[in-house]
């Protein structure tokens, strides 16, 4: 059960690293909290949802 534990501990580390590797290539700026938020807004809103 250890060795499930670990092995599924180290993908997890794996993936998260991938996804900053290709948020750095693709996107290097970061974005602030209010750039997201409108970017989520713009969105929801194309769905007809509303973003809390």
């Amino acid at each position: 059960m250890q060795a499930i534990q670990t092995e599924l501990q180290r993908q997890r580390e794996y993936l998260a690293l991938r996804e900053a590797e290709i948020e750095e290539r693709y996107r290097p700026e970061a974005l602030t909290s209010e750039e997201s938020n409108a970017a989520m807004r713009e969105i929801f809103a194309q769905w007809g949802l509303d973003y809390a």
